[in-house]
């Protein structure tokens, strides 16, 4: 994949973008090896956030990070 998802999900639209970026941050620090800080500056500048779905009340915020951001070794 060259793409990762965050996904947050809740009856707010507010709540669900706080998700998907804590879930984004989470990824970024756990699989990427970033620091909790430099996860959300880049969350700010280069996660493509949007709503994917507002069905039945639920809200659902994607954001998708391009893992090409990130040099191989």
């Amino acid at each position: 994949a060259t793409h990762h998802i965050a996904m947050g999900i809740d009856v707010d639209l507010d709540r669900s973008m706080k998700l998907a970026v804590g879930e984004a941050v989470k990824f970024l620090v756990e699989e990427m090896g970033l620091t909790p800080a430099k996860a959300m500056s880049l969350c700010s500048i280069a996660v493509d956030f949007h709503v994917a779905e507002a069905v039945d009340g639920r809200q659902v915020v994607a954001g998708k990070i391009a893992k090409s951001l990130f040099l191989k070794n």
